[in-house]
């Protein structure tokens, strides 16, 4: 139904604009205005320049015979603007462009001769407040982007905005939760062009923090142009050289002595499992430097940084026999002396017993041991930045960066486990803006980015170890997890848009196209992964008896896949002071290539029930976008306190839908058993000694008849529907001073079609039949002999005296009628999600020394399912496959009350020294800090067990009751 609605809704649209266009404004800012003579006349014809301060840039346009004019891609910067008109006075103003905001500057010429003719600005040239456009944007200069405490992280400063909370613990994404949202649904630009993650989305190519110029976010509600996110926009533009050339050496330091103790490592140290803050030492240095090559004409920028990090790793404790106990467990009858010595060889074994363990019915000293593994990293990061402005009429920006690092990464059980993590990333591109004609403006961007991942281990000898884990012994032994794994992907963009103004109306419509070359390898489980019961399971070499499984088949996935989007946008001014605006996008999304592989289980397909074939593209995705700006004057006493003279404040409101894609890896991980298989013992059969034999085969098993390849099948990929936010906006702008703004804003979302993991072949839950009650209070002995149990409900497993199932009696698995006996895993479009959140927030630009935010936002966030993927204990996947309804409750990024706020300071002692020695020593201080308070996260108590009887234990949960039993 939605679907429907929003269909009609987009072809309304399209019939209401007679053309496209939203100002480009994903590397710079825009000027509009009107000019007037001083009847109130419309002036045509006038001409209206722009001069850049720093660089000579000159940029020119006309007004239109309603007097408007427009400027829709200046990069960000200080400007004079110069209005002339034969037969009138020539007016000069001052004006600031901020990057993805529109300045408004309508000015009143006089008539020549006229004594004392001035330009009268009725509306403010520095987008304090946004008279014309409903776009939720919050900026920071480079003063703030470069002073406040981010760490080189310049998504961190999204924190700042209104409708923004940190990231909740084991919320996966990147940039925090924008407007209730998923991080997920986050996207992330570079000088205008594309820097998301493919696989898991999130940013791929760091920048340089001293070579920022300005970072805008953008929230929910935004432009036509904008898309592939439907959260939060986070734009960042780097630095240009200007006509002096100038230059900057940085360092920056983090060590534990500076550093306090975070919340874990005080829980620690209480509890006495560390004696202080880990060992770590950050030391991020590096220089800036730009300037001309040719006066007025062409200018470069560079930068270079290293950031080399070292301390302590993180370390697990685990229990676990020592070389005395170890060398009694081998003259142990039923011992396994391979087991022995695999333990002895690669297992750090404590030097002191704290306490005895029965081993095959042997009392055996065990004590504590904690592997720590050196940790650290290494990144080395580049920026050239050349602007080349041959006229008038022309602007050619070129960017590279270059982002390298090298990590450590711990293994367990053993520093020898430990492997390196390589990111080699490369990102250029290149802008062509051109000046058509005074009202119509083209702009042409190009880019090219290159990631390389590789996950070797120091040791590659150890390519093939399994990972062991003996879970009430917190013991674990192997490589990380997820090893082995790297990738790569090559991105092409092409992007084009023109924009056109006639009369009160700014057009712009445009397309863009990305071509990814992309390629991961990476076998889930793919040296095996085996979880024992207990030590004896274990040192007797048998099968597993909580989990083991092993990823077979091939580990290469190619994801290629080709993505088009075609948007437009018209804002209309319908009066001096209302202006609409009315956007339209769409966006098609190709299937990455080896999504498609899917078809070779077709002979597992059940006609009328599951259809194992190529998945198809979702082709609907329009995406409508409508909002008004006004701007009133207030004439009465209460109505200038409100308003102020027009340009002073502006009521906004705005409906947008955006949608995010699908990101890569919820393909990869669900290939048929043609490709890819998940081997288990009773498959592959095995049994005892299970190590010595080699643990689970590295070989799949063809799937030859449809019997075999419906036990095997353990995932199936529907047809794509992309997930998609409504975002609902209300707010009001005020400016106080000339550098200060107050707003106040509701913004509420909708999520729809998000996806989740859901199991097709779980139990089917009959919950009449789960009636065993919850006592507050301890029960007598007659109320508990009187209580059904598992075994009395029918809902029991039976075990031999081995401990293997030979009954189980839970809910029947669905489609097991069929066949399909594992778990088979699939995305499902249907979660949802609703925000509503209302926020104060105050801004002061950079005056006399000071800038300063702060905002406070109330809000609820409430959904079904927070993550796709069963990924975190403290928020996991719901308990029950399909029922959604049922588990609406609370998000886990709900977060009521958050404040925030932050300031930069330029300390005054001796910066206006005539003495050249304490001026440069003792002046050009700085404070500059940041303060974050918010609501505690909610979470989900486990019970750890299958709780609800449908055969899984994954997000099962317990009751917290304290006066029962």
């Amino acid at each position: 139904m939605y679907r429907k609605t929003i269909l009609f809704l987009s072809i309304a649209l399209l019939f209401l604009m007679s053309a496209t266009h939203a100002f480009a404004q994903a590397t710079g800012g825009s000027i509009t205005g009107t000019v007037l003579d001083a009847n109130g006349a419309a002036v045509a014809n006038a001409s209206v320049t722009l001069n850049n301060k720093a660089t000579g840039q000159v940029l020119t346009t006309q007004t239109t015979e309603a007097g408007a004019y427009s400027f829709p891609n200046v990069p960000v910067g200080e400007y004079a603007m110069n209005i002339e008109n034969v037969g009138f006075q020539t007016a000069m103003q001052n004006v600031r462009i901020v990057l993805n905001q529109e300045s408004s500057v309508n000015v009143t010429l006089q008539a020549a001769g006229v004594a004392g003719g001035v330009v009268e600005v009725t509306a403010s040239s520095e987008a304090l407040v946004q008279t014309d456009s409903s776009q939720l944007a919050r900026n920071y200069e480079t003063r703030q982007v470069q002073d406040l405490p981010i760490f080189n992280d310049p998504r961190s400063l999204s924190l700042l905005a209104p409708n923004v909370v940190a990231q909740a613990s084991g919320v996966s994404g990147d940039g925090g939760s924008v407007g209730g949202t998923r991080p997920r649904a986050n996207t992330f630009n570079v000088d205008g062009v594309d820097n998301n993650d493919p696989s898991i989305t999130g940013r791929e190519v760091g920048i340089i923090q001293d070579a920022i110029n300005e970072v805008s976010l953008l929230t929910n509600n935004y432009n036509a142009e904008y898309g592939t996110g439907a959260a939060g926009v986070f734009n960042i533009v780097t630095r240009s050289g200007t006509n002096e050339f100038h230059g900057s050496g940085f360092a920056y330091l983090q060590h534990q002595r500076l550093n306090s103790a975070s919340t874990t490592e005080e829980f620690l140290i209480r509890n006495g499992d560390i004696n202080e803050i880990p060992q770590t030492k950050d030391v991020r240095y590096g220089m800036t430097f730009g300037g001309p090559l040719i006066r007025n004409k062409l200018f470069f920028f560079g930068a270079l940084q290293r950031n080399p990090i070292s301390g302590e790793g993180a370390g697990i404790t685990y229990s676990a026999p020592t070389q005395e106990g170890l060398a009694r467990i081998a003259a142990l009858p039923g011992a396994s002396s391979y087991v022995v010595n695999l333990l002895r060889d690669n297992l750090v074994l404590p030097s002191i017993a704290t306490t005895n363990v029965n081993v095959l019915g042997t009392p055996i000293p065990f004590g504590d041991a904690s592997v720590v593994t050196p940790g650290g990293s290494q990144q080395n990061q580049y920026q050239l930045n050349i602007d080349h402005l041959p006229g008038t009429r022309d602007q050619f920006r070129y960017r590279y960066t270059q982002d390298f690092s090298t990590t450590l990464e711990p293994g367990n059980g053993n520093p020898q486990f430990a492997n390196q993590v390589l990111l080699k990333n490369l990102l250029f591109s290149t802008t062509w803006v051109s000046t058509f004609s005074p009202s119509t403006v083209n702009e042409l961007r190009l880019s090219y980015k290159r990631v390389l991942d590789d996950r070797p281990l120091l040791n590659q000898g150890f390519n093939d170890f399994s990972n062991i884990t003996v879970t009430p012994l917190n013991l674990a032994l192997g490589p990380n997890s997820d090893l082995p794994q790297g990738g790569f992907n090559n991105s092409y963009q092409i992007y084009d848009a023109i924009n056109y103004v006639r009369g009160g109306h700014s057009f712009k419509f445009g397309v863009e196209t990305r071509f990814l070359i992309f390629t991961s390898f990476f076998l889930p489980r793919g040296r095996g992964d085996y979880v024992y019961t207990d030590f004896n399971n274990l040192i007797r070499d048998e099968v597993p008896g909580d989990l083991a499984l092993r990823g077979v088949g091939s580990s290469a996935f190619t994801g290629n896949q080709k993505k088009f989007y075609f948007f437009g946008q018209d804002d209309y001014k319908v009066t001096p002071n209302l202006t609409l605006n009315l956007g339209l996008r769409y966006e098609y999304l190709t299937i990455p290539r080896d999504a498609n592989l899917q078809d070779l289980n077709a002979i597992s397909s059940v006609p009328g029930v599951i259809d194992f074939r190529r998945p198809r593209a979702d082709r609907n995705n329009f995406s409508p976008r409508v909002g008004l700006a006004y701007s009133p004057q207030g004439n009465s006493r209460l109505g200038r306190l409100f308003f102020g003279d027009q340009g002073q404040s502006a009521i906004r409101s705005g409906f947008a839908l955006t949608y995010y894609e699908t990101f890569q890896n919820l393909y990869l991980l669900q290939l048929p058993p043609q490709f890819q298989q998940e081997l288990d013992p009773e498959t592959a059969g095995v049994g005892t000694p299970f190590l010595q034999s080699g643990g689970l085969p590295p070989r799949p098993i063809p799937p030859n008849t449809t019997a075999d390849a419906r036990s095997a099948t353990g995932a199936f990929i529907g047809d794509p529907t992309e997930p998609y936010i409504m975002s609902f906006t209300l707010s009001y702008q005020r400016q106080l001073t000339p550098t200060t703004a107050l707003e106040l804003r509701y913004l509420g979302t909708r999520g729809r079609h998000l996806p989740i993991q859901t199991r097709l072949t779980g139990g089917t839950v009959n919950y009449n039949r789960l009636i065993i009650p919850t006592f507050f209070n301890s029960p007598s002995a007659a109320q508990l002999a009187g209580l059904p149990t598992l075994g009395s409900l029918g809902l029991n497993q039976v075990f031999d005296e081995e401990g293997s199932v030979i009954a189980d009696r839970r809910f029947p698995r669905r489609l097991d009628e069929f066949g399909f006996t594992s778990n088979i895993t699939f995305f499902e479009p249907g979660g949802n999600s609703q925000y509503d959140g209302g926020s104060i927030s105050l801004t002061r630009r950079f005056s006399r020394g000071f800038a300063a935010t702060a905002a406070y936002t109330f809000s609820k966030a409430i959904d079904d399912a927070t993550n796709e993927l069963n990924s975190s204990a403290v928020n996991p996947r719901r308990p029950e496959d399909f029922f959604n309804r049922n588990e609406r409750g609370l998000s886990a990024i709900d977060s009521p009350h958050r404040f925030v706020t932050s300031f930069n300071y330029e300390l005054p002692f001796f910066n206006r020294s005539g003495n050249g020695f304490l001026r440069n020593v003792l002046g050009g201080y700085s404070l500059n800090g940041i303060f974050q308070a918010q609501s505690g996260q909610v979470i989900t108590p486990q019970s750890g067990i299958d709780s609800n009887r449908n055969r899984d234990t994954a997000g099962d949960r317990t009751i917290i009751n304290p006066n029962g039993v």
